[in-house]
């Protein structure tokens, strides 16, 4: 097998290439937040997403070993997506906004397109028979945590990941893989702060304090005294 800190480098540079300007590769166990996220579900705050408590789906969000037999890596993806080009004013009553990634084409046909590039880039360099898995936000892993892992960024108290210097206006993708890859160093920095900004304007006040959001708020009326920014 090619000289795996080598092979770790190439990844990420046909990565960039493809458009995928932040890899970082985390160790599939143990899982972060894991345990996190189960106290999340126990308190219910997932609400109707059903699918987020199957006992299947919180097997192999518990040990991505159960999705790729041999997992040992997950190589954690970030494509930017364009961010709005004015500032927000306030909403007229009755009008909504649409984000900038749901004027283009969907955003999921358009990541596999890559990924399956990137994935058959891997097959073909590592000079052996290898195993892969790629996701983009349907899977049952927790793709946020591993990207923190793998050095990208933080999840922010939106509960988005937010890249320093970049923003949070990232899709994410990952490829799980039985290649032992030389592991990127956490990204460990808090990025929020003291900052309530998110906090105090969602819509729907479903953002609490501790980077989890309450599902069950999904209809709730927003706060009057609260601005919409």
């Amino acid at each position: 097998m090619k000289n795996l800190e080598e092979l770790s480098k190439a990844v990420k540079t046909e990565a960039n290439r493809l458009g995928f300007n932040h890899t970082g590769v985390a160790p599939s166990l143990p899982v972060p937040h894991y345990q996190a996220y189960l106290r999340w579900v126990e308190e219910g705050l997932h609400a109707d997403m059903g699918y987020l408590d199957r006992p299947d789906t919180l097997k192999k969000r518990g040990n991505p070993q159960e999705i790729l037999e041999g997992c040992q890596r997950v190589i954690c993806l970030a494509l930017p997506y364009q961010p709005p080009q004015s500032p927000l004013g306030a909403c007229p009553p009755g009008k909504g906004r649409i984000s900038n990634y749901a004027l283009i084409q969907d955003y999921h046909d358009l990541i596999w397109e890559k990924l399956a590039v990137l994935e058959n880039y891997i097959h073909s360099t590592a000079g052996e028979r290898v195993k892969t898995k790629s996701y983009v936000d349907t899977g049952p892993i927790l793709e946020r945590s591993y990207a923190s892992t793998g050095g990208l960024g933080t999840a922010g108290k939106n509960s988005c990941l937010i890249i320093k210097g970049f923003g949070t206006y990232y899709f994410l993708a990952e490829i799980l893989t039985d290649l032992p890859l030389p592991t990127d160093e956490p990204f460990t920095q808090d990025l929020c702060g003291s900052c309530t900004r998110c906090i105090d304007a969602c819509p729907t006040v479903c953002i609490r304090d501790d980077h989890t959001i309450d599902k069950k708020k999904k209809n709730n009326s927003r706060r009057p005294e609260t601005p919409y920014w």
